[in-house]
């Protein structure tokens, strides 16, 4: 059905060594120009969806407590 779209995003949840990270990536969004790459992004209360375009997936995160 990904044909019947305007746009496809896929979010990922890859496992690096113990940690895992949230990436994001956009297949096609009509009309307009997307980056070609997974990138990191953070769930955040109050604001939504932060997107890292400029960093790579495996970036270093913050201790969890």
């Amino acid at each position: 059905m990904e044909y019947l779209a305007d746009g496809v995003i896929i979010m990922h949840h890859p496992r690096h060594k113990s940690l895992r990270y949230r990436a994001i990536e956009i297949l096609k969004m009509r009309g307009a120009k997307q980056s070609e790459k997974l990138c990191p992004f953070e769930l955040l209360d109050g604001f939504g969806v932060k997107v890292y375009p400029n960093e790579e997936i495996f970036y270093k995160l913050k201790e969890k407590e």
